[in-house]
């Protein structure tokens, strides 16, 4: 059966070809896509509508199906009515007489566009998010090099001090140094906690959601100096751990940027529970930004959280404006056992 005897309701561009390579028969798919008639697009005409970058691709590919007789597959961009290229998975199989002559091929045009977008969306949402977890090993990588090793040797330095011969100290000054050593191995031990959390927050595993936000919102009020506002009602005690831990991620995301990025001095989390749905709002009244495309698909921390809630069904939002705060939005449903 030659294309033209095909359903007509198939979405694909199906065609035949006679062992000289050229078209014979056409669907009707290929008046629609294309918006001339068959017969504009029989022969070589068709070709016409071949990316420029991608002929060769195409003739060399039916060359070596046709010599070889097998079965052809390629990927092709091919030029729709509204002068826009679509990506087309080309699949072919050769035709033979009775007599096992190549007398040509049956084959079709699949519009793989939106598949092939997705999958390059996919693969670059998943290298920026590498990029984005190795930059944050980095950066605390780089706090305890730079900084915790530094305090460390101090307070090492210190101690041996205590313990030199040489070293004269009244009571009142070893007394004196001995509380200054201690108030820095305190502080080093609470950054090293703050670290640790970062990695992994021990506080969600074993007291639960509705702690772990408000431990965070107090950590980053007194390690950053910001007036954080943390309401937390109505949360349920056992929560699914995906949930638990992408809810946690995401308003600790959320607070991340606006220390870095928003010159905010009050910050708002309110974390509330309804029958079926767990809401979280993290608002600033900070500069801002320009919301547009650009910055909504590519920014990576406005990624990593829509990823998130979406990873577990929910919807994520973002509003904001130059000198307007930041407003995020999300919103998780519970599947009730």
């Amino acid at each position: 059966m030659g294309a033209a005897g095909l359903a007509k309701s198939v979405p694909a561009l199906l065609w035949t070809s006679r062992d000289d390579k050229q078209l014979t028969e056409l669907s009707e798919e290929w008046e629609r896509f294309t918006g001339v008639s068959r017969e504009d697009n029989l022969g070589t005409q068709w070709m016409q509508r071949i990316h420029p970058k991608d002929l060769a691709v195409w003739e060399r590919s039916f060359s070596e199906a046709y010599e070889s007789r097998r079965t052809l597959s390629v990927r092709i961009r091919l030029e729709r009515h509204d002068s826009q290229y679509r990506w087309m998975l080309v699949r072919a199989t050769p035709l033979t007489s009775e007599d096992g002559d190549l007398t040509g091929f049956a084959g079709c045009c699949i519009d793989i566009t939106e598949e092939k977008d997705l999958a390059e969306a996919a693969a670059d949402l998943s290298g920026r998010l590498i990029q984005a977890q190795e930059g944050e090993r980095s950066r605390i990588a780089r706090e305890l090099h730079d900084d915790i090793n530094q305090r460390m040797a101090l307070l090492s330095n210190g101690i041996q001090e205590l313990d030199l011969p040489q070293v004269r100290l009244t009571l009142p000054q070893r007394r004196h140094q001995i509380q200054a050593l201690k108030k820095l191995a305190l502080e080093i031990g609470a950054d090293l906690q703050f670290l640790s959390r970062q990695l992994h927050p021990s506080k969600l595993q074993y007291l639960g959601l509705s702690s772990a936000i408000r431990s965070l919102c107090r950590e980053v009020s007194v390690r950053h100096k910001l007036d954080v506002r943390c309401v937390v009602r109505d949360v349920p005690d056992k929560l699914p751990e995906a949930v638990s831990l992408n809810l946690f991620r995401t308003a600790q995301e959320s607070l991340q940027n606006i220390v870095k990025h928003s010159r905010a001095q009050h910050v708002s989390v309110e974390l509330t529970g309804a029958a079926n749905s767990i809401f979280l709002h993290v608002s600033d009244d900070g500069v801002g930004f320009e919301l547009n495309h650009e910055n909504r698909s590519k920014g990576l921390g406005l990624v990593s959280m829509r990823e998130r809630l979406h990873s577990i069904g929910g919807t994520f939002s973002v509003n904001s404006g130059r000198m307007a705060g930041t407003h995020i939005q999300g919103t998780v449903p519970l599947i009730q056992g």
